[in-house]
């Protein structure tokens, strides 16, 4: 790969982006009415005790919702690192690798270029849709790695048939792009935008 920058280059991944803030108000949504829920089903059934119940039930919902957007918001703080012959995404919760063979495009987004239902999603919860972020077009689908916490292309793991798209929330996302690009076309899969 001749003309290619032999060393790493590392764009931080944005740890704020909407794609936290739209599990922490979904967790939020969810944890209310689920607790609502139960707390009815409980207050209709016969022979339990409701106080007991309830007491528990308000401990275990907004525990789980904690733990839940905690574990989501480990998955989204790292860096991605651009090498001569893949990209690697390094997080406390996983590492996502992807030859460049793999990868068919680069390119800056906004949410409101996303799917649909995401889009729609964003929208209800009162997100900002403008906020840019960079979408991998792929050419296989990802694996989840069986025995570490690894996703990509080329792990030994269980198939996401379909999961073809990858979407990183980054600081500089043109910066990104711009460096990507000429790796992509060393590895003969150029589309970048």
């Amino acid at each position: 790969m001749g003309g290619l920058i032999a060393t790493t280059q590392q764009f931080p991944l944005e740890p704020n982006n909407a794609f936290i803030a739209m599990i922490t108000r979904f967790a939020v949504v969810f944890v209310i009415a689920a607790e609502v829920v139960v707390l009815l089903l409980l207050a209709a059934s016969v022979g339990s005790d409701p106080e007991e119940s309830a007491i528990i039930l308000t401990f275990f919902f907004p525990t789980f919702a904690v733990l839940f957007v905690w574990g989501i918001r480990r998955s989204r703080r790292g860096v991605t690192e651009i090498h001569p012959d893949r990209l690697l995404i390094r997080t406390p919760a996983v590492t996502q690798e992807y030859p460049w063979r793999h990868v068919r495009r680069v390119e800056v987004i906004s949410i409101r270029d996303a799917v649909v239902m995401n889009r729609i999603l964003y929208r209800a919860l009162g997100i900002d849709t403008s906020q840019r972020l960079v979408r991998l077009r792929l050419t296989r689908s990802l694996r989840q790695g069986l025995f570490r916490d690894r996703l990509g292309t080329d792990v030994v793991g269980i198939p996401a048939p379909g999961m073809k798209q990858v979407a990183l929330f980054l600081k500089d996302p043109d910066a990104f792009v711009a460096a990507a690009s000429p790796y992509l076309h060393a590895a003969g899969s150029y589309e970048a935008s």
